[in-house]
């Protein structure tokens, strides 16, 4: 705007306020007699003091209280584990006007899961024309970019409710002013931060986009200190044949970081984002903002960002601060929060330069506000005083001041002239540091990107191999067990099969077909180290299990025995068990199918505290029970036949049967007995429910 329109405004405004204040204390005929002078033929002025003054009357709080957020409608949070797309929410990061961001993981599935992706998953909060446009402008603008300060844009979709979501980079990090404070960051770090932060706006003006809205909370820092635009929510792409530059929604910015032209509504320029980025820089070399504070209303800051120039940062700032930001910093701040957009820096790349500039302790170009134009500032002030001076002075020293008028025309423009001069250079060398600075970023990342594919091959390698081991592995155990082998060999092939499993199911690849292979193999590899212990002796042919080692034993007994010449037994070996003990076989099913088969031996407990069972069961291909029946013992009794008879499913793949013992004390065996009966033999399990209505009773003793 020019610098006539804004001292027209600015003198508009504060008539306004002198006629409200003089006539807003008094009433009736006495009211209307000081707006008919104050406003003489002036109708609109009239009529603006007017509506201020019938305002008054009525209780609107509201235009007195500071600007605050808040939900107005629009979709309720979504819940943790809640799938939108291809990703589940974990939790909510933070919640603006148009929308809601949350933390997300990918449900997508590989071969081999790696890692879990972690992407920000903004949900708008309200689904309609105009927002869906905003929405598909913002992931038009979004898709483009690629820049390393830029959160990059994975993927968009709209919910089944109609309601549009982005997923983004996710960005591990802090606002830049929290992340300054947090770790006391000293000026030179923060200039270097707010430098990063530019390059990003450098790369939207590039690509022909004004964001319009920064603030350090679309501004993220990661803890190596690598600075992530994160929001693009009011950014607008200039188009080139849109007739001049674009206007700003004032409902959709922040107020404290607007420029002068978007809080009156004008157009907007990459001129718009230098000054946002100076209220930024401001903010934190002085720790405060240049216009509001706490319990100003909103009113009153945009006033102020209108007419007030703001205090220096150095004068703002703690006085263990200001003698670092006196001078150059003061200049380069003001430049960029310039009334007039036209005496703001041309480009956010030359306010970089300059903050360059004074880090490495090179001339800036920004170098405070000349006397000319802070008499001109002074006079837009005081114009009534000034133009009756003036009158007089015109007519002494009118040739004088034509003739310096052109002296300075004249120095103006060999000023500018090297300025242009000086610009043309110092873009020269930093295309030149860009271009080489592109070359290394592009060498880094095919660099990564060859990483990256090398090590998924070994991976893939890896796997590879060991599911070829697995299944050489599997073979040799599946025609051990059906073809049976030596104790050493079957213990070196059990353990095989059982360790290449074990392999598999830590890389996530292992089939659920052989999860009970993988039960079958561990009980055959412990059995066989259970026989390996000299204090036991394993029958041949049998397999043993201890839950807690070394609480019981197996042995063979020829002194007690029942027929023939030996006996089986297990006792307990601790004086408070806490595990169990098993001895057991496992057979194929194939010629019992649809049979009825039966086991029996004699048993003989003594002193048994707690059980023992004999037991046969038919399983499934998955080690799943089929069919299963059992007999309990305890305490001490004499030999004495037991018998368990069972049908074998059609579909059974193996049979096992055995002995197991908990608690203390000692159960022989003599010969086990398995054979196939006639249907005419009797189930040992109860095939139908007895006595529902009890009726019938057994004595207790």
């Amino acid at each position: 705007m020019p610098e006539q329109a804004i001292s027209d405004f600015s003198a508009r405004l504060h008539r306004v306020r002198e006629l409200f204040e003089a006539a807003s204390s008094e009433h009736g005929v006495v009211r209307d007699e000081i707006l008919r002078r104050g406003c003489e033929d002036d109708g609109e002025l009239h009529a603006l003091v007017d509506r201020m003054l019938r305002a008054e009357g009525r209780s609107i709080p509201v235009l007195d209280q500071p600007l605050s957020i808040a939900a107005t409608g629009g979709i309720d949070p979504l819940a943790p584990d809640t799938v939108i797309g291809s990703y589940r929410i974990v939790r909510e990061i933070g919640a603006g006007g148009m929308g809601t961001v949350y933390l997300a993981e990918s449900t997508r599935e590989t071969s081999v899961r790696l890692a879990v992706d972690r992407v920000a998953l903004k949900v708008m909060r309200w689904s309609s024309p105009e927002l869906l446009r905003r929405f598909h402008q913002e992931q038009t603008i979004w898709r483009g970019l690629d820049h390393p300060h830029i959160a990059g844009l994975i993927d968009a979709g709209i919910t089944g409710d109609r309601i549009p979501y982005l997923v983004l980079e996710y960005v591990e990090g802090q606002p830049i002013q929290r992340y300054c404070e947090q770790i006391a960051a000293s000026v030179e770090t923060r200039l270097r931060l707010v430098c990063q932060l530019c390059r990003a706006i450098e790369y939207l003006h590039q690509n022909l986009i004004v964001h319009r809205d920064l603030k350090p909370a679309n501004v993220l820092v990661t803890p190596e200190g690598t600075v992530k635009l994160v929001d693009f929510g009011t950014a607008k792409l200039l188009e080139p044949d849109s007739g001049g530059p674009s206007q700003t929604n004032t409902m959709l910015l922040t107020p404290e970081y607007a420029s002068p032209e978007q809080v009156r509504g004008g157009p907007v320029s990459t001129r718009t984002d230098v000054y946002a980025l100076g209220v930024i820089l401001y903010e934190l070399l002085a720790g405060v903002r240049p216009f509001s504070g706490s319990g100003i209303a909103l009113h009153e800051t945009m006033r102020r960002i209108c007419e007030e120039e703001p205090a220096r940062p150095s004068a703002a700032a703690p006085r263990r601060l200001a003698a670092k930001l006196r001078g150059e910093l003061d200049n380069i701040v003001l430049k960029a929060l310039a009334k007039d957009p036209e005496r703001r820096y041309t480009s956010v790349e030359q306010l970089e330069q300059d903050l360059r500039n004074h880090l490495d302790g090179s001339p800036v170009l920004a170098q405070g506000d000349s006397a000319w134009y802070r008499g001109r500032k002074f006079a837009a002030r005081h114009r009534a005083g000034i133009a009756a001076a003036a009158a007089v002075v015109a007519t002494l020293i009118g040739g004088i001041v034509a003739v310096g008028r052109e002296a300075a025309v004249a120095e103006r423009l060999r000023v500018r002239a090297e300025a242009q001069a000086r610009e043309a250079e110092r873009a020269r060398t930093l295309a030149q540091r860009r271009a080489a600075e592109a070359d290394t970023e592009r060498v880094r990342a095919e660099r990564e990107a060859r990483e990256a594919r090398e090590q998924r091959l070994r991976a893939e390698r890896r796997l590879e191999q060991l599911s070829g081991l697995a299944r050489a592995a599997v073979g040799a155990y599946s025609v051990t067990a059906e073809n049976g082998t030596s104790k050493e060999a079957g213990s070196l092939i059990a353990r095989n099969a059982r360790d290449s499993l074990l392999a598999l199911r830590r890389e996530g690849a292992l089939e659920p077909s052989l999860a009970g292979l993988l039960d079958q193999a561990t009980a055959t590899a412990e059995s066989y180290e259970l026989a390996s212990d000299p204090s036991w002796r394993l029958p041949t042919g049998w397999l043993a299990a201890e839950t807690i080692r070394g609480e019981y034993r197996v042995g063979i007994d020829r002194a007690i025995v029942y027929e023939g010449k030996a006996s089986l037994f297990l006792t307990s070996l601790s004086p408070a068990p806490h595990g169990t003990v098993s001895i057991y076989q496992e057979i194929t099913a194939r010629r019992y199918r649809g049979q009825r088969v039966r086991l029996w031996a004699f048993l003989r407990p003594e002193r048994m505290n707690v059980q023992a069972r004999l037991w046969l069961q038919a399983n499934d291909a998955e080690s799943e029970h089929l069919a299963r029946d059992q007999v309990t013992l305890s305490g001490s009794a004499p030999w004495k036949k037991f018998q368990i008879v069972i049908d074998v499913p059609s579909d059974a793949a193996s049979i096992r049967f055995g002995m197991l013992m908990y608690g203390t004390g000692t159960l022989w065996a003599a010969p086990f007995h398995f054979e196939q009966v006639d249907s005419s033999v009797p189930l040992t399990a109860p095939t139908q429910p007895r006595n529902l209505n009890f009726q019938n009773t057994d004595s207790v003793k």
